[in-house]
């Protein structure tokens, strides 16, 4: 058997299977050196005329494994209220939700994979009606993804090969398109469970924007998408548009 000819996919599970280390698969779509140059520009920015300061596009907070684990820690904060409610509330509104997509044996993609623990409830939903799914947290932060995935599928007994995290600015159009093409390689045309599970849209620079360009890049090619979010802080969605907003690294984060 030729080296073109290999199994490696079937291999590659079989080997994270047997394996008693925590190993992670991780697609990688995201040009670090690009974010960088892009991070640099804003630092060596000029502050706002209109007294704002300097704009920092905020999916910067989630780099690295230090703002990971601080943000683990918000979200543990029982004086973080926002995130406290949104926590707490989840269960009640998932079973609300989970009841209009029974019986459809869905993937699920989650957009902002966060700390994992509203993704563990969708999953155990989800499972129900295909052990066989496939999960695919989407994050800018490949550190969050590792954190994220090893709560949500705690103790569901996945194979290693159906959770495949994307390491990927989904701010960012371009990125969107070939999101999609993706899930439809791996896929085909089988119903895919989208998530936008943040405890703010605020963080996006148009929050109108991405929404718009999520469901029209991925809705087309999929039987459901929805996004959840706690009572207190989600803008109102508008026709707004923003010049701005294919800069990408805006985000939203979930727990």
């Amino acid at each position: 058997m030729t080296a073109g000819e290999r199994p490696l996919p079937g291999d590659l599970a079989k080997a994270i299977e047997e394996s008693d280390f925590a190993w992670s698969l991780v697609l990688v779509g995201e040009d670090q050196s690009s974010k960088l140059a892009s991070l640099t520009s804003d630092l060596r920015g000029k502050p706002s005329p209109n007294g704002e300061g300097k704009q920092i596009t905020s999916g910067y907070q989630y780099w690295g494994i230090g703002p990971t684990i601080a943000w683990a820690h918000a979200c543990s904060d029982p004086f973080y209220q926002v995130m406290k409610q949104s926590l707490e509330s989840f269960t009640r509104r998932w079973r609300r939700i989970s009841g209009k997509i029974g019986g459809s044996p869905f993937h699920y993609v989650c957009l902002g994979a966060g700390t994992g623990h509203k993704d563990r409830q969708v999953l155990e939903t989800l499972r129900a009606e295909n052990p066989d799914m496939f999960y695919f947290p989407v994050d800018i932060s490949s550190e969050m993804l590792r954190l994220g995935t090893s709560e949500s599928t705690r103790g569901l007994g996945m194979a290693g090969h159906q959770i495949i995290p994307v390491h990927l600015d989904f701010a960012i159009i371009e990125n969107l398109r070939e999101l999609g093409k993706l899930l439809r390689t791996i896929v085909g045309d089988e119903p895919i469970l989208y998530s936008l599970l943040g405890n703010t849209m605020a963080n996006f620079d148009d929050d109108a924007e991405i929404l718009s360009s999520l469901t029209s890049l991925l809705r087309r090619r999929t039987g459901s998408c929805w996004r959840s979010r706690p009572p207190t802080t989600c803008p109102m969605i508008s026709p707004a548009r923003s010049s701005r907003s294919t800069r990408g690294a805006g985000r939203t984060r979930s727990s």
